[in-house]
């Protein structure tokens, strides 16, 4: 409901902004008339009528249920005609997902293109997406990759995503890894969960694998493997992998003592997990033995 409500006042709220710049309706007949003449005529550019047929909205493309919404849909359809960035961006998105509307590759490509022209970061993140991945246009990561960096400071999750994907394309190159986890770590500390696990277990996973590490600079990283897991868990109310994670944390002893206390925490840490059905978390408590590098035989440690 709330994120109807949201989608709902933002149609209204690009209706509101764009009453101005409506022309009227005798002027609109004119337009058509005179499209109209230049189609007959032949004097229409080539590849029109294939732009216009993006541009539309059929009936049988709304799938969402309910009259509020659907005369939602095709509002947020006609701001995105008139011209207004951020409806394109967010027609963009609804093609690409498939949830409001039929999921269809080429319209979200056509409205990205507009949105991404006028300026609109959610339409850049879309059409940077399917660049990145070949969707509707040739594949081309670095293409995709400038485009995201372009809107990296606007947009939140843009930095997760670049650093997952100079990650994938990371060479043995240390100065790859670092740039990529330098925007993850970025994500992470402007509030993304899902960031601030990535980054916590990246941590985690460099220290295991960096074997010449003082242990001052060990202490530290375990602290902030700890802090930013820690984070993920209370982002949001259900982050069952954090919570998880963070339980084993305690149970195998990194970063904190290896005691009976310490278990029992990080064993109701991982109950926690069970209960937001994450399986590893429910694997744990089922066998007694919980992982995160290595089995531990948790139930000897309580002994």
């Amino acid at each position: 409901m709330k994120a109807y409500l949201t989608f709902e006042y933002l149609v209204e709220f690009m209706s509101n902004s764009v009453m101005s710049k409506r022309i009227d309706i005798k002027a609109i007949a004119i337009k058509t008339t005179l499209v109209l003449a230049m189609s007959v005529s032949g004097l229409a550019l080539s590849g029109c009528s294939n732009k216009g047929d993006m541009s539309t909205l059929s009936k049988d493309e709304i799938i969402v249920a309910g009259d509020k919404k659907i005369d939602a849909v095709r509002s947020l359809h006609d701001l995105a005609v008139d011209n207004v960035a951020v409806a394109q961006g967010q027609l963009a998105q609804e093609f690409y997902d498939g949830i409001l509307v039929k999921r269809n590759d080429a319209k979200a490509h056509y409205w990205a293109e507009r949105a991404h022209s006028n300026k609109d970061s959610l339409g850049t993140l879309v059409l940077a997406r399917m660049t990145y991945y070949g969707e509707e246009v040739p594949q081309d990561s670095a293409k995709a990759v400038a485009m995201l960096e372009s809107i990296k400071d606007s947009r939140i999750e843009v930095n997760y995503i670049l650093g997952k994907m100079l990650l994938e394309q990371a060479s043995d190159n240390y100065s790859d890894y670092q740039k990529a986890i330098g925007y993850i770590k970025k994500a992470a500390d402007n509030g993304s969960a899902v960031a601030q696990y990535d980054y916590a277990e990246s941590l985690r996973l460099g220290l295991k694998n960096t074997q010449d590490l003082d242990k001052k600079m060990s202490d530290a990283v375990k602290r902030s493997v700890h802090e930013y897991m820690y984070m993920a868990s209370t982002s949001n109310g259900d982050n069952a992998a954090a919570y998880r994670q963070l339980g084993l944390y305690f149970v195998n002893g990194f970063g904190v003592d290896k005691n009976e206390m310490n278990t029992e925490k990080g064993m109701k840490l991982i109950s926690t997990a069970a209960e937001l059905h994450d399986s590893i978390a429910k694997k744990c408590i089922d066998t007694n033995i919980c992982e995160l590098d290595k089995p531990v035989e948790v139930k000897n440690i309580n002994e």
